[in-house]
């Protein structure tokens, strides 16, 4: 009988996880460049693992919900997921943590169409 080791398994989740991320890195090259232009990809990559592993913990599971979670950090500073407020606003007793974050999303993205529309600095590639 062929048995999977706990160390197999955890080599496929990270392997898994790894392949997860760059495709996240990826989308918000193309999709959201303004918002990591900043960040080269190594730090791109841990931003977004570090995202990913702090929506899970708040028991946000859909891609949707990662994807809004991350969109909320990287538009942020890096104290985001330490912010005891956010903290607040995901682990007091609200059942749902993917409306939370989807309406917490919502509203920072209106925000963010505000200050464009308010002539809001646009990043130019030369």
């Amino acid at each position: 009988m062929f048995v999977i080791r706990q160390e197999q398994i955890a080599q496929m989740m990270a392997a898994m996880d790894h392949e997860y991320y760059e495709r996240l890195r990826k989308l918000f090259r193309e999709r959201f460049p303004g918002l990591v232009i900043r960040l080269d990809d190594p730090a791109l990559l841990e931003q977004i693992a570090l995202g990913v592993r702090k929506a899970r913990q708040y028991g946000i599971k859909s891609g949707k919900g990662i994807l809004a979670y991350l969109g909320l950090s990287l538009s942020s500073d890096p104290a985001f997921h330490d912010d005891p407020k956010i903290k607040r606003f995901f682990e007091q007793d609200a059942p749902d943590p993917e409306a939370k974050v989807q309406w917490f999303y919502k509203r920072a993205v209106e925000k963010l169409e505000k200050a464009q529309a308010a002539g809001w600095p646009h990043h130019h590639h030369a």
